[in-house]
């Protein structure tokens, strides 16, 4: 192993898969699963469960998806029961300005005394725009809607109206994470374009291009959009031309073989933004791809490489918050700033003409290890305190580890064999005592045996309908909700977090090296562990077992917790700190088993997350703001910035809430926990100081759950003195420990950072 984190050169970190191999024998197989690929055609691969497009083959199939600025939803062509009309049939989409959006109430349980709102969140179905063609028509019963191409950030929606007597006719719409125009290819289908907000005005705009024909339409709500027509030079056909047939509907002239590309230019007219989408029409942003780069130190380089389908000039996508801030000089050079669209939620995002977009972060975490780093001097324990630290320590690893980690529930069951992991490295990098440190590995070593010899209550199965890991508690059961909807591919990263990193700490002090074991547990179980990585954060294509990155989002800069479940506000994920959980487990596993390239990318995803994290879910005082967000209260509405964190954040709406309880305890907290040696890095000091002052200082004494020693944890991270003092008085209870925290580490943590 090793002697230092980090520091290796590669040119791409995601060109190799950490493996092709079936997945262990250990691992039941099911070749079913309760949730069908609608609209799926290519169902012998593995399939993408937790993106954006979700809604599209979940359930009714016709709630939004939202690309960023837009929204866009599978329009069925159905009777609406709200005023007995027929909606269109095809691709609908809208875009809301920020005066459109719902503010909640004020004076919530879970906004305390801050006067916060609770919850901001964006109209949908508002169909600005549907594109479709006449052969749609609701007469037409063979019409039909499918997906392919299933990438991490771009998905193909094609309109057929009857595949199975000619598959050629078809509307293909790509749909691209920021894309700057929503495009449909039509093949032979007349296009048609409807509106329920309605026509204003339609103006045919004369063009320099010959090539290409400009509408410019106002809708009665005010806003303007363009419509450009590029016909196939290859097929012969009548010019695109759009007759007006009522204030709801455009019709083409006949049949078109070509690209129409749809875009808002705003709340009024703007020479500057025409410019910008007469320059970059005719290009079409048909996939997405991450590469990324380590120079051997804290730097990185990643970017977004888009795949451009027709056109010559660059592509236009869109850029939120936390990429424009990290855009290298050139990609900055690409920016369009007079073309900016507020996004759904997180703030406004900038027009950027380009390819692909290079950025940069430059404090990555490869000086962090086992143990949370103390700037300046080095910390220093008093002896009576190491006295104390050491009594907790034992008492706490006297507990009966298997009975503490065979739950019913994987997600209680991780986080108890991650309490016991931390333990274990208490012992031995606070202690120094390698007798408490070997009994607390052997116990460790037990316990976790529970799980990869499948003796545990509810076990890790392969499932071939989707491919990947799930509980058998949802074939147990029947019920979705079974294991927080793991077995409908909610929070894995979440859940399978603590077992990467127990792992991690198991191979560590089992290297001949460290004197404890000859290395043989990493041999018999490294394949179960990289199996869990595998499902959660696999980099590569190559590997036919696992979809590419399912939980982390490479374009949003963090992951989404939501799995298999229709949602009309979009994926979602509340808790900030087990995400980043997750990205260090996976960087102290790669670093523990001889895997560079894994602890690489554990790295990058933990300073993505630090930008992103510190941009739309940790809200920094606006006088001292974290230095990934130079605009902290400048991306949610003001009245919800007092929150200081999101709660649950959407694609569509922001909540501070939780699913489990409305408390400041329960919705501050959860992105807290489990306090581990990133925290310091995702949670600066002034924020954390901040968020206490408004919401628990002074008000912690009714708290009497597990809840007090979580918010108590995270003081160390600005007071570790006074976090010290709570762990270490003399009246302390059990009661107020979190079913994954251990007193022993939260007093290891706070001597660590100085507090001791």
């Amino acid at each position: 192993m090793k002697p230092q984190f980090g520091g290796e050169v590669f040119s791409d970190l995601f060109s190799t898969p950490i493996s092709t191999a079936s997945p262990p024998a250990i691992f039941c197989r099911r070749s079913d699963h309760p949730v069908p690929r609608l609209s799926i055609p290519e169902k012998d691969m593995p399939l993408q469960t937790n993106k954006f497009y979700s809604n599209m083959y979940l359930s009714n199939q016709d709630r939004p998806v939202f690309t960023y600025p837009y929204s866009v939803w599978y329009s069925k062509g159905n009777i609406l029961f709200s005023n007995c009309t027929r909606e269109p049939f095809g691709l609908s989409m809208s875009h809301v300005d920020q005066n459109q959006r719902e503010l909640g109430p004020t004076g919530s349980v879970g906004s305390g005394s801050t006067g916060a709102i609770e919850y901001y969140l964006n109209p949908i179905w508002i169909r600005s725009l549907n594109l479709g063609a006449i052969e749609f028509d609701s007469a037409n019963t063979s019409r039909t809607m499918e997906l392919t191409s299933l990438g991490p950030m771009s998905v193909d929606v094609n309109f057929y109206v009857n595949k199975t007597l000619d598959a050629t006719k078809k509307m293909r719409t790509p749909l691209c994470l920021g894309m700057g125009f929503i495009s449909a290819e039509y093949s032979g289908l007349t296009p048609q374009i409807e509106s329920s907000v309605f026509f204003r005005s339609v103006s045919l705009i004369p063009s320099t291009n010959l090539n290409v024909v400009k509408y410019k339409v106002t809708l009665e709500d005010g806003k303007f959009w363009v419509i450009y027509a590029h016909a196939d030079p290859n097929v012969v056909q009548l010019p695109f031309n759009l007759t007006v047939i009522n204030n709801g509907k455009l019709k083409a002239a006949g049949p078109f073989s070509g690209i129409v590309q749809i875009a808002k230019i705003g709340t009024a007219e703007n020479v500057d933004v025409e410019a910008v989408l007469d320059a970059t029409t005719g290009g079409v942003c048909t996939g997405a791809a991450v590469a990324a780069q380590t120079n051997g130190g804290s730097v990185a380089s990643y970017q977004i490489n888009y795949t451009r389908y027709k056109g010559t000039g660059p592509l236009l996508m869109f850029a939120l918050p936390h990429h424009y801030n990290s855009f290298t000089d050139s990609t900055k050079a690409a920016r369009c700033n007079d073309y900016q669209l507020t996004s759904l939620s997180k703030g406004m995002m900038i027009a950027v003409a380009a390819d692909g977009w290079c950025m940069t972060e430059d404090s990555l975490p490869t000086k962090i290890g086992w143990m949370p780093v103390k700037s300046g001097p080095a910390p220093v324990f008093a002896a009576a305190s190491l006295t104390q630290l050491a009594a907790v320590a034992r008492a706490e690893i006297a507990q009966d580890f298997d009975a503490q980690s065979n739950l019913d529930e994987l997600y209680f069951a991780g986080k108890a064999v991650g309490k016991f992991a931390y333990l274990c490295l208490t012992s031995h990098f606070v202690l120094s005592d390698r007798s408490l440190t070997s009994t607390c590995l052997t116990k460790l070593q037990k316990a976790y045996s529970l799980f990869t010899t499948a003796k545990n209550k509810n076990k890790l199965v392969y499932e071939y309908g989707w491919r990947g890991l799930v509980t058998d508690a949802v074939y147990k059961t029947g019920n979705p909700a079974a294991d927080f909807g793991a077995g409908y591919y909610n929070d894995h990263h979440f859940h399978y977090s603590y077992f990467i990193h127990a792992a991690a700490v198991i191979a560590f002090f089992d290297a001949p090296t460290q004197g404890f074991g000859t290395g043989k547990w990493l041999t018999a179980n490294k394949d179960w562990v990289n199996t869990l990585v595998r499902d959660v954060a696999n980099p590569s294509a190559y590997d036919p077992y696992f979809p590419v990155s399912r939980s982390f989002d490479y374009w949003h800069g963090h992951s989404w917790a939501k799995g298999l479940f229709e949602s009309f506000d979009g994926k979602d994920e509340e808790s900030s700190s087990e995400d980043a959980n997750f990205a260090y487990a996976m960087k102290m596993w790669g670093y523990a088993s001889a895997q560079p390239l894994v602890e690489a990318r554990g790295n990058l995803m933990l300073a993505i997350l630090r930008r992103a994290i510190n941009t739309y879910m940790l809200i920094s005082p606006p006088t001292s703001p974290n230095p990934t967000n130079p605009n902290p209260w400048g991306i949610h509405p003001t009245k919800f910035n007092p929150n200081r964190v999101s709660g649950i954040l959407f694609e569509n709406k922001v909540h501070h809430t939780t699913y489990f309880g409305v408390e400041p305890k329960h919705i501050q907290g959860i992105h807290m926990l489990p306090l581990s040696p990133i925290s310091p890095y995702i949670r600066s000091p002034a924020f954390a100081q901040d968020e206490w002052t408004a919401f628990f200082s002074g008000k912690t004494g009714s708290i009497t759950d597990g809840w007090k020693g979580v918010l108590y944890q995270n003081v160390a991270l600005w007071a570790p003195g006074d976090s010290w003092k709570f762990f270490a008085q003399s009246g302390f209870s059990s009661d107020w420990l979190d079913g994954g925290a251990s007193r022993a580490w939260a007093l290891a943590f706070a001597g660590m950072l100085g507090g001791a």
